[in-house]
Order: structure tokens, then C-alpha cells, then sequence
């Protein structure tokens, strides 16, 4: 088999199993072998420049897994970490054709949204029947959480983070099919709306917010649009207001409370020495503590994931981290809708736990082969 279809059946798997993962979570090990195999395949189309800083990073990389060690962490977990800063950071140097890239992820990511639709539609006409059942089978499996908020259900599963992403990327490349971008894009609106999660909404705004005003070439088209702007603001401004009271209303009471108790527990366990506050707790470090909320013996997974990382890598290495990364997007998206869209992912990303993680890889992906396609002025991936 060629190496060109290997890539192809590898990112296949990577995108089913990240999407569904309602579906395909018992088998991620899977998933994970065919992102080691991706990157084994990829490993010969790099240029030897590309090599030595691959080499740099694994260097770096070994570094904190010695630390690690030191700081008696659980091997698995020390692995594990490590594997995922290696994918983060090597992502850059992924190369995949850009068609299948796009367009696999893309069908895939819209199969989830009409998903959302369906299993909306559904619980609105048998909610009452079926609601607790599909809720209790989602949180028995770790995967999210399935409620009635307001006038609808709020289906939050893992595998949701991806379609923001995929929205906010059909303005910077022709994702959709041309005659039907309209709709696809009301389709994913719909389904951002169902996925629940404040922060995919406050993102693509956000983003919406900086597109409008990317266009401006002179003073009056800049005036005109402040004048539209305004207007817009004082018509939905006030349901947006209102929407956004009662959300953070709702966070008040548990979902807030959890995220400040994570944060001042991973805070803490990071600054309880200078040592561990500039260099880290290590890779695979576990805050073995039980609350009044949670249990979090064992737990790799928080509200605010980032805090985790930090408690993990300390303030030095993640800076560093953070640097590079930045350095890399500059470097390999030169692209200023793109750097928008990856700013909009981060933004979501950050209070969630979806950074540096798969999902962060599978969009550092896209996100160049996007990249190259819009660089090399090559056609839509709907064109044959």
C-alpha cells in the first residue's frame, strides 16, 4: 500500500474516532495507533531542516520525561503526556493531501451535526421517555452530558468541539460545496447551538467580530460598518445580553464552582515549592485529592485542561511551549484568516478540555493543508 493511502486510512480513523467518540470511545487505542502511524509515514517527506527541529523538540521533550521520573510520576502517564507534546508540536510537520484532509474531515464533522439535529428533534417530541435514559448512558460512559435547558436540549458530547472549527475554517477555504455553503453553514450554526458549550458561541462571535471588520480598506468603509455594527448591537443586543446573563446565572451554581475548585487545586499542588512553580510537577502528574464536588484521584481531565498542562510543565517549560508554538504558526500559516481561525479554536479550546490534546493536532492539521492549498492558488475540494 502506498504511503499517500496509509495517511488517507490514518486520518480516517483519527477523524471517526475523535468525532464519535459517542459512539467509539472504548477503542481510542486504536485511534492512537494510527496517529503514531501517521507520523511515521510523514517522517520521510521531511526536509532536514524539519528533521533537526523534530530532533530539538524530542530532545526538549525528553527532558521533562527525565524530570518526570525524578518527580516519581506513573510511567504510563509520563508516556502518554509526552506522546501528546511530541503530536502537538510535530503536528506542524504533518503533510497530507489537502483534499483528502478537508474533505473527509468535513464529512464527517457534518455527519455529526445532522446527528445533533436528529437527536434534538427527537428528545423535544419523546423527551419526557427517553431523556434520563440517554443522559444516564452518556455520563455512565465519561463522554459529556445530555439536558433540557430553557427550551431545548443541550446534547454535549465529546466530539463537538470539532464543528466550530470546521465553521469558522469555510470563510478562510472553500470547504463546502459553493451552492450549498449557505445552508451547510446555517446546518453547523444549528449544531453549535446544540452542542451547548458557551465558548464555541462567545468564539464564533468573536471571530465573526474580527472577520467584518478584516475587509476594511479605507476610512469610509470602516465608518460604514461601525454604522451597520451599531445598528446590529442595538437590535440583537439585547436578547444576547439576556442570553448571556442567564448562561452565566446557570454557571454560578456548579459548573463555575468546579472550575475554581480545579484551578485552585492544580494552582496550589503547582506552586507548593519554587521548584515545582518554574519547572513543573512533571509529566502524568495526578492531584490525588477527593472534594464535595469530585473525585480527582487519578483524573488527566479538567474543566480548564490548560491549568493541567501548566501544573504539569510550570511556568518555564510551558512558556516556552507557548512560544514555539506561536513561532510555527507564523512560520507554516502565513495566512491571516487562517491565524484567525486557529485564535477562534484556541479561544473555545482554552476553557474546555480540548487543548493539546487530539482535537488541537487534527486542527494544526487542517489548518496547513488549508494553508497549502490557499498558498499553491490550488482548486476547491469539491472541484475534480
Amino acid at each position: 500500500m502506498k504511503k499517500r493511502n496509509i495517511d488517507s486510512v490514518c486520518w480516517s480513523i483519527i477523524l471517526l474516532f475523535l468525532v464519535w467518540q459517542t459512539f467509539l470511545a472504548s477503542y481510542s487505542l486504536i485511534s492512537n495507533l494510527a496517529l503514531v502511524c501517521l507520523y511515521i509515514c510523514n517522517y520521510g517527506k521531511l526536509q532536514i531542516k524539519e528533521r533537526k527541529i523534530e530532533l530539538l523538540i524530542v530532545w526538549g521533550i525528553s527532558f521533562l520525561v527525565a524530570y518526570s521520573f525524578i518527580m516519581q510520576n506513573e510511567v504510563a502517564l509520563i508516556v502518554r503526556f509526552a506522546l501528546i507534546l511530541f503530536f502537538v508540536l510535530g503536528a506542524y510537520f504533518i503533510r497530507l493531501n489537502y483534499k483528502v484532509c478537508l474533505k473527509r474531515l468535513f464529512l464527517i464533522s457534518f455527519s455529526l451535526c445532522l446527528f445533533l439535529i436528529i437527536a434534538e428533534i427527537f428528545l423535544i417530541l419523546f423527551g419526557e421517555e427517553y431523556a434520563k435514559v440517554i443522559r444516564n448512558y452518556v455520563q455512565d460512559r465519561s463522554i459529556g452530558d445530555v439536558y433540557f435547558y430553557g427550551f431545548y436540549y443541550k446534547i454535549q458530547i465529546k466530539g463537538n468541539a470539532i464543528i466550530p472549527f470546521i465553521y469558522m475554517l469555510s470563510y478562510a477555504s472553500e470547504l463546502f460545496p459553493l451552492k450549498r455553503k449557505t445552508f451547510i453553514r446555517f446546518i453547523y450554526l444549528v449544531a453549535i447551538f446544540i452542542a451547548g458549550n458557551f465558548a464555541y458561541l462567545l468564539a464564533v462571535g468573536a471571530f465573526h467580530s474580527v472577520l467584518y471588520f478584516y475587509s476594511v480598506r479605507n476610512n469610509s468603509m470602516l465608518y460604514k460598518r461601525l454604522f451597520i455594527g451599531f445598528i446590529i448591537l442595538l437590535t440583537v443586543g439585547g436578547g444576547v445580553l439576556s442570553y448571556v446573563d442567564t448562561v452565566l446565572e446557570e454557571k454560578k451554581e456548579e459548573s463555575n464552582a468546579i472550575r475554581i475548585e480545579q484551578a485552585t487545586l492544580l494552582l496550589e499542588d503547582l506552586s507548593k515549592n519554587p521548584i515545582t512553580l518554574l519547572g513543573g510537577t512533571g509529566l502524568g502528574n495526578t492531584v490525588d485529592v477527593t472534594t464535595h464536588f469530585r473525585s480527582y484521584v487519578g483524573a488527566t481531565y479538567y474543566e480548564l485542561q490548560v491549568l493541567y498542562i501548566l501544573n504539569q510543565l510550570g511556568v518555564i517549560p510551558i512558556l516556552l511551549f507557548i512560544l514555539v508554538n506561536i513561532l510555527f504558526v507564523f512560520k507554516y500559516m502565513p495566512d491571516t484568516k487562517i491565524k484567525m481561525v486557529y485564535a477562534g479554536y484556541i479561544l473555545y479550546a482554552i476553557t474546555n478540555p480540548y487543548i493539546i490534546d487530539t482535537n488541537q493536532v487534527v486542527v494544526i492539521i487542517t489548518l496547513l493543508s488549508a494553508q497549502y492549498q490557499l498558498s499553491n492558488h490550488l482548486p476547491p475540494i469539491w472541484k475534480k
